[in-house]
């Protein structure tokens, strides 16, 4: 029975558009405008230097400002080295440099003296920067089109492209495949199937799942190699920051953020999939289908009502991996990875009970 309903979801051509259309969405950061490089680095670091001194000449006259005179030429010196070490594409001098520069900036929010960014995203980058250089770790160049292989998938899912999109392409697969017999008019056919319909459920759904996942997997995979061919593999041990619940900095390394992504997003197949179902148990049309499912995304962003408890409130993966960010409203003090793991599979397991009373009650009609 599950090899049937693999081979029928096999035949289905729109299914590989669909997929093919998501491999072009991992790819389009790539073809999207990058100021994120070392030439528009070197240019900022210019700017800065040249205000800096430009402060120095208005304040050195000044007895009471001769403490910020003596901060502004400790800066421009490292700015300085930081555009010599950029200009000779040394990238051990430059990270080393990056950090003492870095240090002194969280050394002045700390006492007071400068206010820019968030204190603890000021103490991710610092932590970030010590990691890399005293595990001899290369950083990795800002240029999307220069990313190793493992960071590229690293910049893709936490900001080269919105998480929504993740779940539209997902969301018109997912819906596509449960209401397959329906748009087909087979549905009388698979209803008298000898089969017992708890059988029936539960591998609907996982071929659906098993398809979806095994379909993004791969071209997670195709685009690593894509990268990895002409940029290396990329370390495992590179560092990522996050914002714990008590909202405080801490590192974690590359594998550990790729995997409770990788978790997370399998849990969301799987919702996507049950919920997917139980719909197609009142309507065949797989367009009514995917609305329904894109409405729990818009519900996510525009609805305002926010509990820890509502599934709504994890739906952005990516956010609750780093624990948020310092710029933004916090994600919560109870929202953290193993617990929207719990929240997501809970909702997985109530919605295959409502499922089966749904089914029963329809005498096990699909």
């Amino acid at each position: 029975m599950f090899i049937f309903e693999i081979r029928k979801i096999l035949k289905e051509k729109s299914f590989y558009f669909l997929l093919a259309l998501f491999f072009l969405m991992l790819l389009s950061p790539v073809f999207s405008r990058d100021t994120l490089n070392d030439q528009f680095q070197a240019v900022q670091l210019k700017s800065v230097l040249k205000q800096n001194k430009e402060n120095i000449n208005q304040l050195a006259d000044i007895p009471e400002a001769s403490t910020l005179v003596k901060d502004l030429k400790e800066v421009n010196h490292r700015l300085e080295s930081m555009l010599e070490a950029i200009e000779q594409g040394d990238k051990e001098a430059l990270v080393k440099t990056e950090y003492e520069l870095e240090m002194k900036n969280l050394e002045d929010t700390l006492s007071g003296k400068l206010y820019g960014r968030p204190l603890v995203e000021q103490e991710k980058t610092v932590k970030e920067l010590h990691f890399l250089i005293e595990n001899q770790i290369t950083q990795v160049d800002y240029n999307k089109t220069k990313m190793p292989g493992l960071n590229y998938l690293h910049m893709t899912v936490s900001y080269g492209l919105p998480y929504t999109f993740f779940f539209i392409f997902i969301g018109l697969i997912i819906s596509g495949i449960m209401t397959l017999e329906k748009r087909k008019y087979t549905i009388s056919f698979y209803n008298v199937l000898p089969v017992s319909p708890l059988k029936k459920m539960f591998i609907k759904i996982a071929s659906g799942f098993i398809y979806t996942f095994l379909g993004t997997l791969f071209l997670f995979v195709i685009v690593f190699l894509i990268f990895s061919a002409f940029e290396g593999t990329g370390s495992l041990d590179y560092p990522v920051g996050i914002i714990t619940n008590n909202g405080e900095a801490e590192l974690i390394t590359l594998s550990v953020y790729l995997l409770r992504i990788f978790v997370l997003f399998s849990l969301w197949l799987l919702f996507f999939s049950c919920l997917s179902f139980l719909i197609s148990l009142f309507t065949g049309n797989s367009a009514v289908n995917m609305s329904m499912l894109f409405f729990l995304i818009l519900g996510a962003e525009f609805s305002p009502f926010k509990n820890d408890f509502l599934i709504t409130s994890h739906v952005n993966f990516p956010n609750i991996v780093v624990g948020g960010s310092g710029y933004t409203e916090p994600i919560g003090t109870t929202i953290s990875f193993p617990f929207s793991a719990g929240i997501i599979l809970s909702y997985c397991l109530a919605i295959l009970l409502v499922s089966y009373f749904v089914l029963k009650r329809k005498r096990w009609v699909f």
